[in-house]
């Protein structure tokens, strides 16, 4: 599937390599961990920028960003607007799909073949909690986790990789 988790790296690697931009990538907290992958093999020199959640963040540093992008599909290519557009990358998927001559599908496969691949997941999930409780709650389950803990998540055990903590908690697993 091309959500904006494969989609903003698949974008820096045609912007840096068919286009020839370089800067920096920038990515919300919520995003996958493939925009790392990606600023490393197509802009080695420049800077990963991680912020918080909500398109707003990233205004300083769209400029200087090959490519921007955020959880809920918000994009924006270097310098070319202070705010999401779904139309521009609708643009570049169209423009990347002629160029190469190949689906998006099959630009996905390229892209993978150069980064790897990267599992993300995110549920949305109901509870008896709320608020401050449910805050509570999440710093206690996730709040202390460290590089190479054990978690156990819905029965399937993990390695913890780190904890980031820029806005709640986000567990990265091995």
């Amino acid at each position: 599937v091309l959500v904006m988790n494969r989609f903003g790296p698949m974008v820096v690697r045609y912007l840096s390599r068919t286009v020839g931009l370089t800067g920096d990538v920038t990515r919300s907290v919520m995003t996958s961990h493939m925009a790392d992958a990606a600023r490393a093999r197509y802009q080695p020199e420049g800077r990963l920028n991680e912020t918080a959640v909500g398109f707003q963040y990233m205004r300083p540093y769209i400029a200087t960003s090959v490519n921007s992008w955020e959880e809920s599909d918000g994009m924006s290519p270097m310098g070319w607007n202070l705010d999401k557009d779904g139309m521009v990358a609708a643009l570049l998927l169209a423009a990347m799909v002629l160029h190469e001559g190949a689906t998006p599908e099959e630009l996905l496969e390229a892209l993978e073949a150069e980064l790897g691949t990267y599992h993300f997941e995110r549920r949305k999930v109901t509870g008896t909690i709320g608020g401050e409780a449910l805050s509570a709650a999440l710093a206690q389950r996730f709040g202390q986790a460290a590089s190479g803990d054990r978690l156990e998540v819905a029965g399937r055990r993990f390695v913890v990789d780190r904890l980031i903590t820029l806005d709640g908690y986000k567990v990265v697993l091995e």
